[in-house]
C-alpha cells in the first residue's frame, strides 16, 4: 500500500463548477480508498462536492453526502461502481457548490492497494436459506468473519437467487455459485452468477450438456462428493469439470475413496485440482463453515484471479480455517504447476504442526516417505526421479472421547507436476 496527497486550490469564481483533479492509477492496482478535507481560509465554510472518473466514464459521485469512498474491482461505497481498476488517467471530481469568498482548498488523500500474489482461504461449497439451508446470508457472512475467511461461495441447490443479494458491506469475496443437483449426483458451477437457465435433466446426455452449457458461460465446474454414500456422481466421468471435491464435510471413508481414486487418476497421468468444501447447511457440531479450508494462492483477491488460481491448481485443503499449511517447491514452480525435472529435489514446507503429526509425501508410485513432526515447522527436500508428480498430506491423531480415536488428514495438498523429458 501507499499513499499520495493532491491539493486543489477553489476560488469563489470556480463556484457552481465542477473541477478535475487529475492521478494516475497504476498497474496491479487492488483497491484505492479516497478522503478529502476542505481547509478554508476564514470563518465561513465552503461546500465542495465529491466523485470520481476514469479514463472513460464517472464512476461515482456523492456529492457533499461523504468524506471518502473507496472502490475495488468487485465492490465499492454506495453512490460508487465497483469494477475494473485500468490503469491510465483517473481524475477526483470536485464539484463547488458553496465556495467562501476567500476560496478554500481541498487536500485529496488517495491510498493505492497493490495486488500482490498470497494465499487466501475459504470455503467453496455452502448453503443458506435460498435453499434447504438454515442460514440468512448475513448470518453467513457473520459466520465468514467469524472465522476469518477471505471467500466463500454460496452454492444452494439448482436456485441462484443468492447470487443477487449478497450482502456488500464486507470484507468478505462472495463467489456466485450453484449446486447442480440431480439425482444421480452433484456439482458445483461457481463464478458465474445465472450459469444455466434450467436445471432439470433426465438423462446422463442432458445432465453433461447442463454442465457444458454451465462451462460455456464461464463457470468453473466442480465435481461434489462423487463417491459420497447417498448421492454419488453417477453420470459420466467425462464430463468437462475443472476440480474435484475430495474433502467433504468431516472427513470420513467417503472421502477417502475420493482420495484413493483421485491418487489412481493421478498416477495414470491426468492431472485434476482437488479442493474441498464443508456441504454446510444448518448448526452441527461437525459440520461448520470452513471445515474444511481450501487455500489458494492467488494473484488478487477477487472472484476471477480466484478461479484462475483455483484452475492453475494453486490450492491446498486444509480441515480447519487454522491448520497447517503446506509449501511445495521447485525453483519458480508451485503446486499445480509442472517442473521440467528428471531427477531433483523439491523443496517443502510445513507450518502449524503439532508433535507427532504425520507428514507424507505421494508420488505416482505410490507413499514416497513419511516423517513424524518434532516442531511447529518443518522442512524437507523430497528426491524425485523419473515421477509424475509429488504432493503431501499431513495426518493428526484425534482422540474426542465417544466421538472418535483416530488418525485423520488435517491438510493435503495439490500435486506439484513433472516433465521428465530431457
Amino acid at each position: 500500500m501507499y499513499e499520495i496527497t493532491l491539493c486543489k486550490a477553489i476560488t469563489k469564481e470556480e463556484e457552481g463548477r465542477y473541477l478535475e483533479v487529475p492521478f494516475p492509477m497504476p498497474e496491479k492496482t487492488e483497491r484505492i480508498d479516497v478522503a478529502y478535507e476542505i481547509i478554508d481560509k476564514g470563518a465561513v465554510t465552503s461546500v465542495v462536492d465529491l466523485g470520481i472518473r476514469d479514463d472513460s466514464r464517472v464512476r461515482g459521485w456523492s456529492g457533499g453526502a461523504r468524506k471518502s469512498f473507496y472502490l475495488t474491482v468487485e465492490k465499492a461505497t454506495p453512490g460508487y461502481l465497483p469494477g475494473s481498476l485500468k490503469p491510465g488517467e483517473w481524475a477526483v471530481l470536485l464539484g463547488g457548490y458553496k465556495i467562501a469568498k476567500t476560496g478554500c482548498e481541498v487536500k485529496i488523500t488517495i491510498q493505492f492497494t497493490m495486488r500482490e500474489p498470497r494465499w487466501y482461504k475459504g470455503d467453496l461449497h455452502t448453503h443458506s436459506n435460498h435453499s434447504d439451508g438454515m442460514y440468512s446470508l448475513e448470518e453467513v457472512v457473520s459466520i465468514a468473519e467469524k472465522h476469518q475467511l477471505d471467500f466463500i461461495a454460496l452454492t444452494d441447490h439448482n436456485t441462484v437467487s443468492q447470487n443477487f443479494c449478497f450482502p456488500k458491506e464486507n470484507n468478505i469475496v462472495f463467489i456466485a455459485g450453484m449446486e447442480f443437483t440431480t439425482h444421480h449426483g452433484h456439482c458445483n458451477f461457481l463464478g458465474v452468477a445465472d450459469p444455466v437457465r434450467d436445471f432439470r435433466v433426465s438423462s446422463s446426455e442432458e445432465a453433461l450438456a447442463k454442465v457444458a452449457e454451465a462451462r460455456q458461460s464461464g463457470a468453473l465446474i466442480v465435481l461434489n462428493h462423487p463417491h459420497c454414500s447417498f448421492c454419488p456422481w453417477e453420470w459420466s466421468m467425462d464430463v468437462a469439470y475443472d476440480c474435484v471435491e475430495i474433502w467433504n464435510g468431516p472427513w470420513r471413508e467417503d472421502n477417502q475413496r475420493t482420495l484413493d481414486w483421485w491418487q489412481q487418476q493421478l498416477s495414470l497421468g491426468r492431472k485434476i485440482v482437488a479442493v474441498g468444501g464443508s456441504d454446510v447447511h444448518r448448526p452441527h457440531p461437525f459440520i461448520r463453515h470452513g471445515f474444511p479450508t481450501t487455500w489458494i494462492y492467488s494473484e488478487g483477491r477477487d472472484t476471477s484471479s480466484l478461479l484462475q488460481a483455483l484452475r492453475q491448481g494453486h490450492t491446498f485443503i486444509t480441515y480447519a480455517p487454522e491448520a497447517p499449511t503446506v509449501h511445495l517447491r521447485y525453483r519458480d514452480k508451485m503446486m499445480g504447476d509442472q517442473a521440467c525435472v528428471k531427477e531433483g529435489n523439491i523443496n517443502t514446507a510445513f507450518t502449524g504442526l503439532a508433535e507427532g503429526d504425520h507428514i507424507r509425501f505421494y508420488t505416482n508410485r505410490g507413499l514416497a516417505a513419511e516423517h513424524i513432526a518434532t516442531e511447529n515447522i518443518q522442512r524437507y527436500q523430497v528426491e524425485v526421479k523419473n515421477e509424475k508428480f509429488l504432493r503431501a498430506e499431513v495426518w493428526r491423531k484425534f482422540n474426542i472421547p465417544d466421538v472418535i480415536d483416530a488418525y485423520l488428514p488435517v491438510t493435503i495438498s495439490n500435486p506439484i507436476y513433472f516433465n521428465t523429458k530431457e
